[in-house]
């Protein structure tokens, strides 16, 4: 390179020139201060060549070998801007830039230019001025004479062509001769205008405007000479760091991960890199930390729905706001990486690997100081994911946390707002006076202590306004490791919808540097789980005899739960499970409503006051089976007989008057039939109430889980083997889940058990019953213990099923059926049955 203080300032690690910079000394470049006034830390000062060259690297010149040095790619300490520069009129258009480590001058494609701060260089003359541009012909910069045209006659030729010129005394014109300007292109603004004294060049001035070639009027250049003493006052004496290696983010990064354990969780080195796609006519760009908060509102009967946007830390952690946990849900869950419907619905029938994971939450940490009715502070919430984010997959990878004061003082190069995947915004911050005259002009207010971040769009007329999901990501770039990663600094709260009627209000945000110090508090280094092992089967559930002895002998225990013998997969190994339907105008049928209930006696049934409600108007229960059968059926292929089912209407749903459907607490109700079941047949049963003194108390170990086959073809009846949970244990995993689900504290809590295939769990519906096996009168029988009523949304060996806990009702049970539906048949002499006691 024919002029080595020829510089470039870059954008990045990339060759995106923004203007011309001139190296002065080994710590400062100058240049126009229109160049670095928005976003001048986005930009580094590339000296040596405008390609980042990391190598020497040479090639064949019309045989001979040129050879270019490696380049120098500086970042920025400081810029100084003049203090009277005025982005209007561009008056006083200057910056001194001060580097953060010096430029190598040894090298020969590096050297500072000469300032006249001499006395032998200081001629303030307007001879031998060169100004620097590009020729084609000899692919290389050269420098031009140019002829000094006075402040007059420059300012009359710009009037000649309606454009009024103010010189004022720090600007000078010059104009190369028209025969020069052919093989000339000019280069951006900032291009040195250089003066040659005793063979030596001294900085002159450097191009306003990038119109050095223009051969129509003549180049404006700022005056050096009326700028060298705010220069040299504002340069300081920088010495040489000997542990300057240390000084880089990437040196202060390794120091602060030996001495802090907890940031060993995250990987500076691959966070907050997006990724890129090829597609037919673009290039599609995804910001895979950018995940979804999925709910159910029913985890039987509900689609799942997103509540908003999660943006993943780590590959256990991710962030959301705290306001999402107060949307009454079943069941959420984490889908990380490209996901939808359409997709996943031809991945389950065609087979692939998806691009997304699924991903259950372990636990959910809310601020401590977020409240609910001030959204706008500590809106954040830490989640801890049951598995790690399998960061294989192309678009699931963390975003980059501002974790030293470095990162969090660092300008971002680009900040961004990323409500989607695939989607996001360039935004800028706005100050808390601007924000605050923007809500006050919408009606709104906010005091300055309590306001949050704010953001607005770049550009004014960047058209339609987001509408994203909460929680979306407000997102900047630093380099790091000589690449673009990008930091997360905000959870959006409000978005603004696109709808005339919305406040066009600026975009509130959660400031994530001010919780970081909580985000790490709360983050475990190793994922080993203390989680308490599984209750021992043989531990005893002791319980008091039932107070109300005189309507036991409504129950016939001769013929309750008795223990089919059938071998094959039939619904009579649980003839006392009915199905709940409900009239479907729509369809002309009953249709089920994904609620079961146990029969207990001809005229009565248990089951969960959640999925039955209140209303009795055209429901119905069917027992006998799942399936429909309105008449025996014999299928001579496969030896199969199938008995016909038995619907009936519901007279009476009795819910419990504590239940609290908020809280999944004492939730239980009685269901009385409009006429008894026909338990002549041996698919249609009663189980046991256990309220015999002999079967109150029994063991773990005795206790069976009932859940439908493939398919539904039968029931699987099965032993607990180990997956029976401690009711503190069981109410401590579901707390970590911020439902309010309060049922774990009573009720009997129960894993769900895998399926064959190893795909899944076997299915449970509301209502399904939890019985023991104990002898009485000689016989197995089977005895009502529980009725699941709160289960995971997903085939979880974490998360166990919850049944309300018959035991702590049959009393209440008692008192509510009606002896008179009775006496139809006679009431059943337990005297000749039992003995109580």
């Amino acid at each position: 390179m024919s002029y080595p203080w020829f510089g470039y300032a870059v954008v990045g690690q990339t060759t995106f020139v923004k203007c011309v910079v001139t190296l002065v000394s080994e710590w400062y470049a100058v240049g126009p201060a229109s160049c670095f006034e928005n976003d001048g830390n986005e930009v580094r000062i590339r000296l040596g060549n405008y390609e980042d060259l990391k190598v020497r690297k040479c090639f064949d010149r019309n045989g001979t070998a040129v050879c270019a040095d490696p380049t120098q790619t500086l970042q920025i300490q400081r810029i100084i801007i003049h203090p009277r520069y005025n982005d209007k009129e561009f008056t006083d258009n200057i910056a001194l830039v001060e580097l953060l480590t010096p430029a190598d001058i040894t090298q020969p494609n590096v050297r500072p230019i000469c300032l006249p701060v001499t006395k032998e260089l200081y001629s303030n003359q307007t001879s031998n001025l060169l100004a620097i541009s590009y020729s084609a012909l000899k692919r290389s910069f050269v420098d031009k004479p140019t002829r000094y045209v006075n402040s007059s006659q420059c300012i009359d030729m710009y009037l000649d062509v309606g454009l009024r010129l103010n010189l004022d005394e720090k600007r000078i014109c010059g104009q190369l001769a028209a025969e020069t300007t052919g093989d000339c292109a000019a280069l951006k603004s900032g291009a040195a205008l250089q003066e040659l004294r005793e063979q030596r060049y001294v900085l002159r001035g450097f191009d306003l405007f990038g119109r050095d070639c223009e051969s129509t009027v003549p180049t404006v250049y700022n005056n050096l000479y009326a700028y060298l003493d705010w220069m040299l006052y504002n340069m300081r004496f920088n010495e040489v760091d000997l542990d300057a290696k240390d000084s880089s983010l990437e040196a202060k990064w390794a120091i602060r991960q030996k001495e802090h354990e907890k940031l060993l969780l995250f990987d500076m080195s691959t966070c907050g890199i997006i990724k890129m796609a090829q597609r037919v006519s673009s290039v599609v760009t995804y910001n895979p930390w950018i995940g979804s908060l999925e709910g159910l509102e029913n985890v039987s009967t509900s689609p799942p729905r997103v509540l908003g946007k999660v943006i993943l830390i780590s590959e256990r952690y991710a962030l959301a706001p705290a306001q999402l946990f107060s949307i009454p849900q079943e069941w959420r869950s984490v889908i990380l990486g490209y996901h939808d419907r359409v997709f996943e619905l031809s991945c389950e029938i065609k087979g692939c690997d998806p691009p997304y994971q699924k991903v259950d939450i372990k636990k959910v940490y809310i601020h401590p100081d977020f409240n609910e009715q001030s959204l706008h502070q500590n809106n954040i919430a830490l989640i801890e994911l049951m598995e790690p984010a399998n960061t294989t997959k192309p678009l699931i990878s963390p975003i980059c946390l501002p974790l030293m004061q470095e990162f969090r003082n660092s300008t971002p190069l680009e900040l961004k707002l990323a409500t989607e995947l695939s989607e996001s915004r360039k935004v800028k911050r706005l100050s808390p006076a601007n924000c605050q005259a923007q809500l006050i002009h919408e009606g709104a207010f906010l005091p300055v202590q309590e306001l949050p971040v704010c953001a607005d769009d770049y550009e004014s007329d960047a058209g339609m306004r987001f509408s994203g999901h909460t929680g979306s990501a407000l997102q900047g770039s630093i380099d790091f490791n000589d690449r673009k990663h990008y930091f997360l600094y905000g959870l959006s709260l409000l978005i603004r919808s696109s709808r005339p009627k919305t406040p066009d209000l600026p975009y509130l945000l959660t400031d994530v540097s001010q919780h970081l110090d909580w985000i790490l508090e709360n983050m475990k280094v190793n994922d080993t789980d203390n989680t308490p092992s599984p209750t021992k089967e043989f531990a005893p559930m002791h319980r008091l005899p039932v107070r109300n002895i005189a309507k036991r002998r409504l129950f016939n225990f001769n013929t309750c739960g008795i223990l089919s013998n059938s071998s094959q997969e039939s619904y009579e190994q649980e003839p006392w499970i009915g199905f709940v339907e409900r009239w479907d105008d729509l369809a002309k049928s009953n249709k089920y409503i994904y609620c079961v209930v146990t029969l207990i006696s001809e005229w009565y049934a248990v089951g969960p006051a959640s999925c039955l409600g209140y209303d009795t108007k055209e429901i119905f229960v069917q027992f006998g089976g799942y399936r429909k059968v309105t008449q025996d059926e014999c299928n001579q292929n496969d030896g199969t007989f199938k008995r016909a089912t038995q619907t009936i209407p519901i007279a009476k749903i009795i819910v419990h008057p504590a239940y609290n459907s908020a809280q999944h607490t004492d939730d239980i109700a009685l269901v009385q039939l409009g006429s008894s079941a026909d338990l002549s047949q041996p698919h249609i049963q009663p189980i046991c109430l256990p309220i015999v003194d002999d079967v109150r108390s029994y063991n773990v170990s005795s206790l069976s889980s009932t859940s439908f086959l493939s398919f539904s073809a039968g029931y699987n009846t099965l032993g607990l083997d180990g997956r029976f949970i401690a009711s503190t244990e069981c109410q401590r995993r579901w707390d970590g889940l911020q439902l309010n689900v309060q049922a774990g504290r009573t009720g009997l809590c129960v894993l769900q058990q895998p399926n064959a295939e190893g795909d899944g769990c076997y299915f449970i519906h509301p209502g399904f019953p939890l019985h023991t096996t104990q002898e009485l009168r000689g016989e197995d029988r089977r005895f009502l213990r529980g009725v699941m009523t709160v289960k995971p949304g997903s085939c979880s060996a974490y998360y166990p099923a919850i049944y309300t806990n018959v035991d702590d009702y049959l009393d209440w049970i008692l008192e509510n059926v009606e002896g008179r539906l009775f006496t139809q048949q006679n009431a059943y002499d337990l005297t000749e049955q039992l003995v109580f006691a």
